[in-house]
């Protein structure tokens, strides 16, 4: 049975359960308002531990900031120990990510909100252990508001300063949002809980979280072994500033990451302030605000020229800190231009223009879709199938552009890298994909990306695959990889694949038997391809 009433507090309704407690929303009825109870497990803790937890939500009850959901009260009762928390209107952060990854500009606004929370913590002495998306709640307000102190642990800020005490051994703590040295038990200091929000503003950003695998070993490992892909490669709206300062916190190396919050802090506010420069010679100040908005760009942006009462004078500057305004003699800049010029017409009447040849088609290798989350399991094997004939399909239906399959590779050899790629299909380009599963949950992201190099030439935001109907895949894949090829035109035969679902999985099984088993024998799978067309 479920307590109705706990001292002064009557109890509304439960809000969550997690492995601390249960939390429910009550009315003090001495003070009358709101507030949130959570109930912390007597079976969870001795004595000792019970003791310790006190103590410790002692320390958290002191914090007085406007992104920490204050602690009011601590209640003693022989069912357990019962915490009063400032209850707060809104969503949390993971609740919210279920609608798609949030805006630039809101990742940033939730990042400069969580880490002034944590330099306020970590000031006092107070590790979180346990920051991701279920603990960030999203207030009306549009603050981001970190709660859960469940598992916060003092430690000593200062070699030596109190409360002296440095947080090792023990696996606390949600295995995907986990720092490495938190996985293998290390010590930890501030730095622990910038990694863990390193992986919460990567989900908030791309929609996918960077270690999750199917098992926790899978996860733990993927926290201390991979090298997740950077946030602008995934989402080319996200500012290269903030995608650097994301991967800076997601660094292995506990000493790579910024040292504490409020220098994460700095970074993010040096991007976002104003830069002033004023430009030699002239009569004003000419300011720019570079910030983590999409429709602004990340690279050095142009300034007007100077006033009209010096004409012989352009200014130029960039929103970076130490470069400084450079300006052209426009006689200089003249003479370049006439010099220029005068070797064209030259040229010209020496070789007479002929007309260009016609463009050739565009060649494009399409690779297997990496599959990051979920393998190893046949649904997903399937989609990420479904995903490279997608691909292909759409971009055979536009004007311009031949699509190549890459084949099969020889058993045992790695998928080749996207140069070796282009190089042995003779492609200028290769679009490549991911694939990442969580349940009956897949997204897919796809990238445009030079042949020559491998440079990414644009992307695709993360999207929806649908387990269940592979079939809409093809769609999907072409509006979304449409935009990526935006000067080709769709030829006028393009239609949507018309085909049963059930078909069209047999499909994709028949070619993943090829791809992955190479059969000696081929007529079994002829047969079954004639059977479905």
């Amino acid at each position: 049975m479920e307590p109705e009433r706990i001292g002064p507090y009557r109890l509304e309704r439960k809000l969550g359960a997690g492995g601390m407690g249960v939390v429910y929303a009550a009315w003090d009825e001495r003070l009358q308002r709101r507030v949130a109870l959570k109930q912390i497990r007597p079976e969870i803790a001795g004595p000792s531990l019970r003791e310790r937890f006190r103590r410790e939500a002692r320390a958290v009850a002191q914090l007085d900031h406007p992104a920490i959901v204050r602690i009011h009260d601590l209640l003693e009762t022989p069912e357990g120990d019962w915490l009063v928390l400032q209850y707060v209107e809104g969503t949390t952060l993971a609740q919210r990510l279920r609608e798609g990854p949030l805006p630039p500009e809101r990742v940033a606004a939730v990042a400069r909100d969580v880490l002034s929370a944590l330099e306020a913590a970590h000031s006092a002495g107070l590790l979180h252990r346990d920051l991701k998306a279920e603990n960030v709640m999203l207030a009306p307000s549009g603050r981001a508001m970190v709660l859960d102190f469940g598992l916060a642990k003092l430690y000593a800020a200062e070699p030596g300063a109190p409360p002296g005490e440095t947080v090792t051994a023990g696996l606390v703590g949600t295995y995907r949002a986990m720092s490495p040295e938190q996985a293998n038990g290390l010590a930890l200091d501030p730095r622990s809980d910038l990694f863990s929000l390193g992986v919460l503003l990567y989900e908030a950003a791309t929609g996918i979280s960077p270690f999750q695998a199917a098992t926790p070993v899978e996860t733990l490992t993927r926290v201390c072994t991979h090298l997740q892909t950077p946030v602008h490669e995934l989402v080319p709206a996200i500012p290269e500033p903030l995608s650097k300062l994301i991967d800076s916190l997601l660094e292995k190396d506990a000493d790579r990451r910024p040292r504490r919050a409020g220098e994460a802090l700095a970074r993010i506010e040096a991007g976002l302030e104003a830069t002033t420069v004023r430009p030699p010679d002239a009569g004003k100040t000419v300011s720019i605000t570079h910030s983590f908005i999409p429709d602004r760009p990340s690279h050095p942006l142009p300034v007007a020229a100077a006033p009209a009462s010096d004409p012989g004078k352009q200014a130029s500057a960039t929103p970076y800190r130490g470069l400084r305004a450079r300006r052209l003699p426009l006689v200089a800049g003249a003479a370049l231009l006439v010099a220029s010029l005068g070797v064209a017409v030259a040229w010209r009447l020496r070789f007479p223009s002929s007309p260009a040849p016609p463009p050739g088609p565009l060649y494009v290798a399409v690779a297997r879709p990496e599959v990051g989350l979920g393998a190893g399991r046949e649904e997903v094997a399937l989609a990420a199938v479904a995903l490279q004939s997608a691909a292909l399909r759409a971009l055979a239906s536009m004007e311009g552009v031949a699509a190549l399959p890459p084949g099969r590779p020889e058993p045992g050899e790695p998928p080749p890298t996207v140069q070796r790629l282009a190089r042995l299909l003779a492609a200028q380009e290769v679009v490549t994909a991911t694939l990442d599963c969580q349940a009956h949950q897949c997204q897919a992201v796809l990238r445009r990306q030079r042949g020559g190099d491998g440079k990414i030439l644009d992307s695709t935001a993360p999207f929806d695959v649908p387990l269940d109907d592979l079939h809409l895949l093809d769609t999907a894949v072409f509006t979304y990889l449409k935009p990526l090829y935006a000067g080709f035109r769709a030829r006028p035969e393009r239609s949507g694949l018309q085909v049963r679902a059930e078909d069209y999985e047999r499909f994709l099984r028949v070619q993943r038997t090829w791809q992955e088993e190479r059969p000696a024998d081929l007529q079994p799978l002829l047969t079954e391809l004639d059977k479905i067309r």
